[in-house]
């Protein structure tokens, strides 16, 4: 495609500003790639210089890096973007110094070139008309991040590594949840549970409540620290005000402390500047109802954006019902300073999901959150503050038999009905309240032209206070301390050798008087990194990482009660004894304890990566990696103990102790590779695939089934079989003037799951009955049938959008998730029976992502996803 080039010359029209020369035209013709041309004399002392470019009256502003040869800065404006009336731009650079400067016009007051059929440019010197390989240069213009290095760097120099999603990206995806469309990113495991419950994980290890990544909104944690987990369709930011997602792949605790243990996802929003007026999105069909309004501006002295965004999901298997709903409202203000940069934030969250999966089972959460933040920047140094307010009532529903039927039981008559529901899993719904603040400092030290070293450090309190937790538990403190250094070091131009290393102090206490030492926990996480950079674009990255995850106070501290001291236990009145209503269960009741004793989770990992961009229009990279892994949490729940500890006739009132256990138990192993290209196949046709390998092998097998007394194989945790070993995502993306076409496709290989609630009913349980024991699982004894699935058959989703652009302010589209599915009802919950009550296959068209179970009447897990269309409009005012 012909492009319209700016060369730099020294005439009279040519605008200068601290060094910089540029020459902007008159007017520019349509739908033509436009090279901003200029020179910039202290060449010497910049790393990259960027153009930040919209059309006018566009969405937002988009930015590409320029090609730098000696003094000679070139950036490109695609063609797509280049339309009527007028296309704005400005220009800025950032100095080795990691400081960033406007150099030529402004966000506040952009240059602004008119679009004009047939126009020429006064004073340009054409050079020809160009191959298709150099018409693509703006795709070989690197990424710039921050997450890894806590400061500005190419993506090549970074010592982790990272995948960067564009606000091109998330809006080409067409999804209103960001779990969803972070499934592109390669080596991460995304598994829908619910509507409402979205997992995710780093390089394997996802579970229910998945633990073991950090989750951060312009740098600040959206990771629930109580919990221990990301609630990812509660965010507090809706896809719409998200311009760029960092996700570092490995440890992230040398920068970030405790939860950034096998990766980062670091979401950066759009301020005023990127939108400049008010924006209006909804989507709506099968999915649900979503709808977004923003509003922001800016000028030279300050910028703000307002957000506030509804949404409610709809269930995969009851169609048009409510499944979960999320209210949030998100505002922040930044004042440019005489000296740095002021920020002020504050916003709210108010979610209900009626289904979320536990280690327990299903859990109801209700939740109302408040948060505020500010920062201050000068040059390099940084402070910020945030605060965080939550109010949860969770409330667990245990899928515990209603009736039993008992046969072949000497002295019962055969067919005798026991009623259960006394026995329910009945835990009294938890409402607690937890304040946090948070307090982060750092700066940037530039030892020499060649050296920068880091220095910082953070402190994070959180309480929680529950009148539903036991007494003397009731109230819970949590302090963390952290300070880090980074060292980078380029002896030559190629090579950047980098070392870190960080110190974690956790210091946890409660109300209770009988405890006399403070539990505390230390943590040493260092990090170091070689990176050979032979050619440009082409990095050889040698890292070696630790990471660490605290217990979560769910895990460690907790202190509940599930049946209340002196409750009724049965209904029902055997013959000669046994289970009766006339008396209670034992006198301590049935609680629900942490492990206090646990110790922080750990992982070394070894990075082996290598990336590349070939003939200016295609991105390779190539990771390999082996993780170590130690004293990984393991909760185990015995379903026989719990029924022995309501059976009045149980005298053994310890066993209320070895009900559910959390043990740091399990050694593991981790080795893989991820492989990923990227190609601008034209300047509207785009292609990604990505390939993802991973093993995992337990490393402690004796001392598990020494700890949880099993003898088989086949008994032990299945961590190894949870994890996908093969995982394929590709997508295509078509942008023809204003027309917007979009497919994206996602193979996950087979897995194996049990856990306390996959295995709850074929656990042996002895019931005491007419003055004998009987041995049987609940399968054989429940009235209302069990059946299901521990295994997750392997699936692809093929997911399509398309949209179209009307006067370059209103957009609407149409989508399908799941294209190859079915939109039929679900039938039989799901399933296909070869037989009564055992399952063959899953109903076909629709696939789960974990574990799908019925038990004793109610159908848990994992749902069964349909086909789903729906769709969507976006208005600028």
């Amino acid at each position: 495609m012909k492009k319209i080039l700016l060369l730099v010359i020294l005439l009279s029209s040519t605008y200068s500003f601290a060094g910089v020369q540029h020459s902007p035209p008159t007017s520019i013709p349509p739908d033509k790639d436009f090279v901003v041309s200029y020179t910039i004399d202290e060449y010497k002392e910049i790393e990259f210089s960027k153009v930040f470019y919209r059309k006018r009256g566009g969405i937002a502003y988009r930015s590409v890096i320029a090609n730098k040869t000696g003094k000679l800065f070139e950036a490109v404006v695609p063609a797509e973007y280049v339309s009527f009336p007028a296309i704005e731009y400005y220009i800025t650079v950032t100095y080795s110094n990691g400081m960033t400067q406007e150099m030529f016009a402004s966000e506040t007051n952009p240059q602004a070139i008119p679009v004009i059929e047939g126009a020429t440019s006064k004073g340009e010197k054409t050079t020809g008309v160009k191959t298709q390989w150099e018409s693509l240069e703006i795709f070989s213009k690197e990424d710039v991040v921050v997450s890894a290095s806590r400061r500005e760097q190419k993506l090549s120099e970074s010592p982790s590594t990272i995948s960067v999603l564009t606000q091109d990206d998330i809006e080409n995806y067409g999804s209103e949840s960001l779990a969803d469309i972070l499934r592109i990113v390669p080596g991460l495991n995304m598994m829908r549970i619910t509507t409402a419950d979205a997992e995710i994980s780093i390089r394997g290890f996802n579970r229910e409540g998945s633990n073991k990544i950090l989750t951060m909104v312009d740098g600040r944690s959206v990771y629930i620290d109580l919990f221990g987990m990301t609630f990812w369709e509660f965010l507090p930011v809706s896809v719409h005000d998200i311009k760029r997602i960092e996700v570092i792949r490995g440890p992230g605790s040398t920068m970030y402390g405790a939860n950034a243990f096998s990766g980062v996802v670091s979401i950066f929003t759009k301020g005023g500047e990127d939108i400049k007026g008010s924006r209006f999105y909804i989507s709506g069909g099968e999915t649900g109802i979503a709808s977004t309004f923003q509003a922001g501006d800016s000028n030279d002295n300050y910028s703000y954006r307002v957000s506030t965004t509804f949404k409610n999901l709809y269930s995969f298997e009851d169609r048009f019902n409510t499944d979960a709903q999320n209210i949030t409202g998100d505002g922040v203000v930044d004042y440019k300073l005489t000296k740095g940069r002021l920020r002020f934030g504050a916003g709210f969250i108010k979610s209900y999901a009626e289904e979320m999966f536990s280690l327990i089972g299903p859990v109801g959460v209700e939740a109302y959150q408040t948060y505020a933040y500010s920062s201050y920047s000068l040059d390099s140094f940084d402070i910020s503050l945030w605060y965080l307010l939550l109010n949860a009532v969770l409330d667990v529903d245990f899928p515990f038999p209603k009736t039993l039927v008992l046969n072949n039981v000497t002295g019962i008559p055969n067919g005798t009905e026991v009623d259960m529901s006394g026995l329910k899993f009945d835990m009294p719904a938890v409402n607690g309240i937890s304040h946090t603040a948070n307090l982060d400092i750092q700066n940037n030290f530039k030892l020499s032209d060649n050296n920068n070293l880091l220095l910082g450090g953070n402190y994070r309190l959180i309480t929680f206070n529950s009148e539903q937790l036991k007494s003397g538990y009731q109230k819970f403190y949590q302090h963390l301390v952290g300070t880090f250094a980074q060292d980078e070091f380029r002896p030559i131009k190629q090579i950047i050798l980098n070392a870190g290393i960080r110190f974690d102090m956790q210091d946890i206490e409660d109300n209770n008087k009988d405890l006399k030492d403070e539990k505390k926990r230390y943590n040493i996480s260092p990090r170091a990194s070689f990176t050979f950079l032979p050619y440009e674009e082409h990095y050889l990255r040698l890292s070696v990482g630790t990471a660490f995850r605290n217990p979560a106070f769910f895990e460690s501290d907790i202190r509940t009660v599930i049946v209340p001291e002196g409750d009724k236990s049965l209904k029902a009145t055997l013959p000669n004894g046994g289970f009766s209503i006339t008396q209670p269960v034992a006198k301590t009741g049935v609680d629900y304890y942490g492990n206090r004793d646990l110790d922080p989770e750990q992982i070394v990992t070894v990075d082996l990566g290598y990336g590349a961009r070939f003939f200016k229009k295609l991105r390779f990279d190539f990771d390999v990696f082996y993780e170590q892994l130690k004293d990984l949490i393991l909760f185990t729940g015995s379903v026989q103990n719990f029924t022995r500890a309501l059976d009045i006739n149980n005298k053994d009132t310890d066993i209320v102790n070895h009900i559910f256990n959390f043990y740091n138990l399990v050694d593991a192993r981790s080795y893989g590779f991820e492989l990923a290209l990227d190609c601008q196949i034209t300047s509207y046709l785009r292609f990604f695939l990505n390939y993802s390998f991973q093993k995992i092998d337990l490393m402690n097998k004796d001392k598990i089934k020494q700890t949880l007394n099993i003898s088989n194989d086949d008994d032990l945790p299945t961590v190894a079989e949870e994890n996908p070993e093969h995982k394929i995502n590709a997508g295509l993306n078509l942008v023809v003037r204003k027309f917007n076409y979009n497919v994206y496709g996602h193979f996950v290989s087979a897995t194996h799951r049990e856990n306390f609630i996959t295995n709850m009913s074929s656990e042996p349980v002895a019931l005491n009955m007419s003055g004998m024991t009987i041995t049987k699982s609940l399968r054989e004894m429940a009235k209302d049938p069990t059946y299901g699935t521990n295994d997750v058959p392997a699936y692809f989703i093929l997911n399509m959008n398309m949209s179209y652009l009307f006067f370059n302010k209103i957009k609407f589209g149409v989508g399908v998730e799941n294209l190859l599915g079915t939109s039929d009802d679900i039938k039989d919950d799901g399933f296909v029976f070869s037989d009564k009550n055992v399952v063959s296959k899953l109903q076909s068209g629709r696939h789960i992502e974990y574990p799908r179970l019925k038990l004793f009447g109610q159908t848990i897990g994992g749902a069964s996803i349909p086909r789903r269309f729906y769709g969507f409009m976006a208005v600028v005012f």
